[in-house]
């Protein structure tokens, strides 16, 4: 019952955040110039998925996209109207708590296993080396620079890997690190998607989506959003799940 009670107040609780970084000037929304929008509402999302599991992760984000659809009907700008569809601010949020839980417990499985375990920081370190490299290449215009800084960043990671993968079962980081990546790049592939899908005309517009896709995630707001997630969310998450063991 103790354990139940924790876990509804803890819902509670996130959903609150949600809905307070949503209507928070410059929170859970930030535009910054003309080309620079980003938001870190993904962040509390995938930090109580991975805490509070599927169910939970579910209602969050629905919670998300709810205050979503709120926030565009009161702000009233061009650039909002496109979330007044509830196929377009609510649906996509919903499976992002959703996913976000499933990938953390995909995660957990696979790390269980030391060769597994590698394989999984592996990928999980040539997405963000990726997004690394895109981002170098954002701000230098050198596409060389963004190559060479992606492939240092993947081989630093990996040597480090390599060096502790005795240790690696015992690295709780991994699977959350791992879902917040995933968590992050799912809200903006569903988005996205359902943009083409239910815009305003009425028409299925799904030619050029992959080109959309990348090119909103070769931005710096998508570099961003992903790094924020990491940094945000693992420590958040980790010292959560210490202070949950000793209750």
């Amino acid at each position: 019952m103790k354990q139940s009670t924790l876990k509804l107040t803890q819902l509670a609780l996130f959903s609150a955040l949600i809905t307070a970084m949503t209507f928070i000037p410059y929170v859970g929304y930030i535009t910054i110039g003309a080309s620079l929008s980003i938001t870190t509402l993904h962040i509390p999302v995938i930090i109580g998925a991975v805490l509070l599991g599927k169910v939970s992760g579910t209602v969050l984000g629905t919670v998300w996209g709810v205050t979503c659809l709120i926030y565009a009907a009161l702000n009233g700008t061009a650039d909002a109207v496109i979330f007044l569809n509830p196929m377009i601010s609510v649906v996509p949020r919903i499976f992002v708590g959703l996913l976000t839980a499933v990938y953390y417990d995909i995660a957990i499985k696979l790390g269980k296993d030391k060769f597994s375990g590698i394989v999984l920081s592996g990928i999980m370190d040539a997405v963000v080396s990726i997004f690394v490299g895109l981002f170098v290449y954002r701000l230098s215009g050198n596409t060389l620079a963004g190559l060479i800084a992606g492939v240092v960043f993947f081989a630093a990671v990996m040597a480090l890997i390599l060096v502790f993968s005795k240790k690696l079962n015992q690295i709780t980081v991994m699977p959350i690190a791992f879902a917040a990546i995933l968590g992050t790049f799912t809200n903006t592939v569903l988005v996205l998607t359902a943009i083409n899908i239910f815009n305003p005309t009425g028409f299925v517009q799904l030619t050029g989506i992959v080109g959309q896709i990348f090119s909103v995630v070769i931005t710096l707001n998508g570099v961003v959003e992903m790094l924020a997630a990491i940094f945000v969310a693992v420590p958040c998450v980790s010292a959560l799940q210490r202070a949950q063991k000793r209750l």
